[in-house]
C-alpha cells in the first residue's frame, strides 16, 4: 500500500485554488528566486512520488519559506495541522507502462519503418552487386 501526504492539499484550500496559489507565490518570487510559482509546479507537488516531478503530496522544503510569507501577505493563518501530517491517505498505484507481451503503437511504427529501410538497403545492394557482374567486374 501506498500513501501520500494531504498537506499541499489543505494549504491550496486556505488560498482558495491553485491559480489563487500561484499568483500569491508570483509576488514572493523576487524574495525567493529559487522557488516555481507555476500552476504545473504546485500541481506536480499534489502528486505521488512513485511518479515523475512527484513530491508526495508535500510542499518542497526550499519552497515552504515562500509559501508561508505569500499566505502572511494574503492573510492566510496556517495552523500546525495544515502544515505538518497528522495522517497519511492511501492511494492505490497507478498501472504504468503497457501490459506484457504488448508493444506501443510507436514502438511497432518504428520496427516497421526499420524493416522497410533495411529492405530498401538489401534491394540496392542486389542492384549494384548485378550491374557490377554485368559489367565484368567482380
Amino acid at each position: 500500500m501506498h500513501w501520500i501526504s494531504p498537506q499541499v492539499d489543505r494549504i491550496i484550500l486556505k488560498f482558495g485554488t491553485i491559480a489563487d496559489m500561484s499568483n500569491a507565490l508570483r509576488v514572493v518570487v523576487p524574495a525567493y528566486p529559487y522557488i516555481s510559482w507555476s500552476k504545473n509546479a504546485i500541481a506536480h507537488w499534489r502528486r505521488p512520488y512513485a511518479l515523475r516531478a512527484g513530491n508526495g503530496g508535500r510542499v518542497p522544503s526550499y519552497c515552504v519559506r515562500a509559501v508561508l510569507h505569500a499566505a502572511r501577505l494574503h492573510g492566510i493563518i496556517f495552523t500546525a495541522e495544515d502544515l505538518f501530517d497528522m495522517e497519511l491517505i492511501p492511494y492505490a498505484q497507478l498501472v504504468r507502462g503497457r501490459r506484457r507481451g504488448q508493444r506501443s503503437s510507436a514502438l511497432a511504427k518504428a520496427r516497421s519503418t526499420r524493416r522497410k529501410y533495411r529492405r530498401r538497403k538489401r534491394e540496392r545492394n542486389r542492384n549494384r552487386n548485378r550491374n557490377r557482374k554485368q559489367k565484368g567486374r567482380t
